[in-house]
């Protein structure tokens, strides 16, 4: 019986770490601090790529299609990248250099993708990444961001700010994943009509979130992970399906079928 016990435990306990890892977090991207519009980022062969015309836009790099070589041309002062099949071209100061054969570069589902680093550093940026909040931190003085490439619009801001503090506080230290698990709840009742439509009305509604009533909440700063989840979830991604409720203990006035899951400490409910 016990033996039985301990492989149902050990099972429960695998799938559990499973779930939550399996889960494969989309990479972000700021520039000058500022979320961007690049997605579906691909790694391949330990080299990050990112569609070209995304990174052009957002670091105000003029991008141009030419029909009869079918190429994409790339360009900002002076300096350009024309790419052919996978053959990158370079100019600097309007002269060629030449073929950068060190580089490649590939289309996927019609776009021109290229290496991050390569493209950022090319066009006189810096790029650094940061693991831990899946992010891409892009450095350019020269660059006044469009409000058309943000990746959250600015009258948004406001709404995220808050899903991130009560995410940093509610996640009470956790992973990114169990962050991320929070704000998909408070995202899910401001996308349902059973709740209010906002995330400051969900989150300040009478008896759901307690801390949204600590002293220190409407002006606290909340931490980098908490801001990268909550960003992540306004923007629609999610882990916990509808749930709408979660809590430290199992709810007694909720059925089973309700029953979602735990993770990390707390209980998920539909």
């Amino acid at each position: 019986m016990k033996k039985r016990f301990f492989i149902a435990l050990t099972l429960t306990i695998l799938l559990a770490f499973q779930g939550a890892f399996a889960y494969t977090f989309p990479k972000l991207v700021k520039v000058n601090d500022t979320y961007v519009k690049v997605d579906n980022i691909i790694l391949k062969d330990a080299v990050y790529y990112a569609p070209a015309r995304q990174l052009a836009d957002s670091l105000r790099v003029i991008t141009k299609w030419e029909e009869s070589s079918r190429s994409a041309h790339f360009i900002k002062f002076g300096n350009r990248l024309i790419v052919t099949d996978d053959r990158v071209k370079m100019y600097q100061n309007d002269q060629y250099i030449g073929v950068d054969l060190t580089v490649q570069s590939f289309i996927y589902n019609g776009r021109v993708y290229l290496p991050i680093e390569y493209f950022v550093n090319y066009f006189g940026a810096t790029v650094s990444y940061d693991e831990k909040l899946k992010t891409f931190s892009i450095v350019d003085s020269t660059v006044n961001l469009a409000d058309d490439v943000h990746l959250i619009a600015k009258e948004d801001a406001v709404e995220v700010l808050w899903l991130a503090r009560i995410i940093n506080l509610e996640a009470r230290g956790n992973s990114l994943y169990k962050r991320l698990a929070i704000g998909g709840v408070v995202m899910n009742r401001v996308n349902s009509s059973n709740f209010p439509n906002t995330v400051y009305d969900v989150i300040k509604a009478k008896g759901q979130f307690p801390p949204a009533y600590y002293d220190n909440f409407d002006s606290m700063v909340p931490s980098d992970s908490s801001m990268t989840a909550a960003i992540l979830a306004y923007s629609g991604e999610n882990v916990v399906e509808d749930c709408l409720y979660f809590n430290l203990k199992p709810f007694s006035w909720k059925s089973a079928d309700d029953y979602f899951g735990e993770i990390e400490g707390d209980y998920f409910y539909r």
